[in-house]
């Protein structure tokens, strides 16, 4: 098989599965679906030599694109000798990922901590024992600790001590490790990830100041098994082995991460002694190897929802022999303790202010409330706002459109990531140019692009085309060369896509404002977390109703606001315990068994009417 993008010649067995076979190659197409045929992102070109299109094929592609060599590797097995072209759209990429967050001030206050040991006379003239050490720790200190093995085989090797002092490593009044001297050697180390769908994110802090030294951003592996929870949870049900693949791809993420870290700073895997991690509740059990069957069915219980730490070990975390994982409350098994996190960074807990904090993905958790109440959902906004489900959509990799304006004139001027020539289109980038046409009433309320006979703009009329029995605008037209990119349109279907994705979230928002009794206008601040809410332009997001409009309300993009609330945890134990309580005081809203969601779910599918003053109404 000759894969003629790549110059490559691949030989394998009749049958194979032909994402498989490139895979095996080190050729990664994107497959969002996990490879079942339903995100058609991992097309090819092949003109024969493989198994017959099947239905998912032709409903997908279409009869049209078939006959012009259009494939799913997903779903086609080589039959004989071909030869494949893979365009540039079909290839994963390596999405910019969102790392940083704001960080409020604590106290510092580790589970971790470095006790100093005052040596008597006596005692170095003989070989120290366990019970020597403890009888020169504090009075509290030396009726609740206890040693690990390992800090007894560390005592065995070095119990010859001349020095007159030594500092003992404890975690919660375990003595994990011991240091000739005192205040001396190295110091104490562990990290925060942010577990998500799509990314993980690891930092590395310095418990005895707090510093963070390092940070490593990578994709989740995961990936290969399905671009959402819904894939990778019928892939550890229903594949053999599949638990443990998505086990393994996840905790070779986390290991592959803290070598990258030590490795840049210089300290030891064995220095880090406890990691606190944030995630969904479907990455949280998917870590522990927790079959996510329960989440399938109502009432989606989590097999443990509250904080719980274990030895890293346990499950192959590389870091000190006796170092621990503490894994953050989840709140529901459709939110977990990434959403915690948000909470915690943001101090929407704390605050007398009613506040709105927004995580918009595949699935949109939102929360509001203050320090009296706070009532939280999860809207299923399907994968529009990552690109997802839309015909040139594409993650927030290099080349995509991320930004977008029509001048007075109608000309087009657009954004990518790194400046590169535009291969498709992202969520913010969407979100902009749905805007735009909106404000230049090429698409009405209902949500309708009018064709170019409707639309009084001579420009903008002349890129109105229609495609499969649909109008599609040209955002992007190619300049003839295989380099400058290809042509990228926006279609009906792309424009419902978004609809059905905004809705979820309006509708989210208005019955959660409902719950409380609060007016929207008496919102105080909105925080949009994660990397959507990041780049996403908040003047477009409200154009196009995603957000209501708010006409005094302060709207602050927060960063990696899960990630902040990991770090938090990790550096005091005070934030843990804020942590526990956040949990156990949200209120989870199940949104399609509200009376009023159906209503608000239509309702927030049109476009707003815009006013002279900016604000809308829908």
């Amino acid at each position: 098989m000759r894969i003629q993008s790549f110059e490559k010649d691949l030989n394998v067995p009749k049958g194979t599965n032909l994402l498989s076979a490139l895979a095996s190659a080190g050729i990664h197409l994107r497959n969002e679906c996990g490879g079942v045929g339903r995100c058609g992102k991992c097309r090819v070109l092949c003109a024969d030599g493989l198994t017959p299109p099947n239905e998912s094929e032709m409903k997908i592609i279409g009869a049209k694109n078939i006959q012009k060599g259009v494939r799913l590797a997903c779903q086609s097995k080589v039959l004989k000798s071909t030869e494949v072209h893979i365009p540039q759209t079909s290839m994963e990429r390596r999405i910019k990922i969102l790392v940083e967050g704001s960080l409020k001030e604590l106290k510092l206050n580790p589970s971790v901590k470095k006790k100093e040991i005052r040596i008597s006379s006596q005692s170095l003239k003989r070989d120290l024992s366990w019970e020597a050490i403890r009888s020169q720790m504090g009075s509290k200190n030396r009726l609740e600790s206890y040693p690990t093995l390992h800090f007894l085989k560390q005592l065995s090797e070095n119990g010859n001590i001349k020095e007159g002092r030594l500092s003992c490593i404890l975690m919660s009044q375990r003595c994990l490790d011991m240091e000739k001297g005192a205040g001396t050697g190295y110091h104490l180390y562990g990290m925060a990830f942010d577990i998500g769908t799509t990314t993980i994110v690891g930092y590395l802090h310095d418990l005895t100041s707090g510093n963070q030294l390092s940070l490593s951003a990578i994709m989740n592996p995961q990936t290969k098994f399905g671009g959402d929870v819904v894939s990778r949870i019928l892939h550890a049900t229903s594949a053999p082995n599949g638990l443990r693949e998505l086990q393994d791809a996840v905790i070779g993420a986390l290991n592959e991460i803290i070598q990258e870290v030590s490795k840049k700073t210089g300290i030891l895997n064995k220095q880090i002694y406890e990691i606190c991690a944030v995630g969904n509740t479907t990455m949280h059990h998917l870590l522990l190897g927790l079959c996510p069957s329960n989440l399938t069915h109502f009432p989606y219980t989590p097999t443990i929802r509250e904080a719980f730490s274990f030895p890293a070990k346990e499950i192959g975390v590389s870091i000190h022999p006796d170092g621990q994982f503490y894994l953050l409350p989840l709140i529901s098994g459709f939110m977990g303790s990434d959403t915690v996190g948000v909470v915690l960074s943001t101090g929407l807990h704390k605050s007398k202010h009613v506040n709105l904090a927004i995580d918009i993905g595949t699935n949109g958790e939102i929360v509001l409330g203050n320090c009296d109440r706070m009532v939280a959902a999860s809207c299923a906004a399907g994968p529009a706002f990552e690109g997802g489900q839309i015909q040139y959509g594409m993650p927030g990799t290099s080349g995509a459109i991320d930004g977008m304006a029509i001048d007075s004139r109608g000309q087009i001027r657009i954004h990518t990531i790194d400046g590169l020539p535009p291969l498709g289109i992202c969520g913010s980038g969407l979100v902009d140019a749905i805007s735009e046409m909106i404000r230049e009433r090429m698409i009405n309320q209902d949500g309708r692009l009018l064709n170019k006979e409707e639309i009084g703009n001579r420009n903008l009329a002349s890129r109105m085309i229609r495609t499969d029995s649909q109008e599609a605008f040209l955002l992007y037209q190619e300049k003839g060369n295989r380099n400058q990119g290809q042509n990228i349109l926006i279609t009906q279907k792309d424009v419902r896509q978004l609809q059905l994705a905004k809705s979820a979230i309006w509708a989210g928002i208005q019955i959660l404002a409902g719950t409380i009794g609060i007016p929207l206008m008496e919102i105080n601040e909105v925080f949009l977390a994660g990397a959507f809410g990041n780049y996403v332009k908040p003047e477009s997001a409200i154009h196009i109703g995603l957000l209501p409009y708010f006409k005094k309300t302060k709207i602050t993009p927060v960063g990696n606001a899960a990630g902040s609330g990991a770090k938090m945890a990790l550096l005091s134990l005070k934030k843990r315990e804020e942590a526990n309580r956040i949990a156990q005081k949200i209120e989870y809203i199940e949104l399609a068994k509200h009376s009023d969601f159906q209503n608000e779910y239509i309702k927030g599918m049109a476009f707003p009417l815009l006013k002279r003053d900016g604000s809308h109404s829908l």
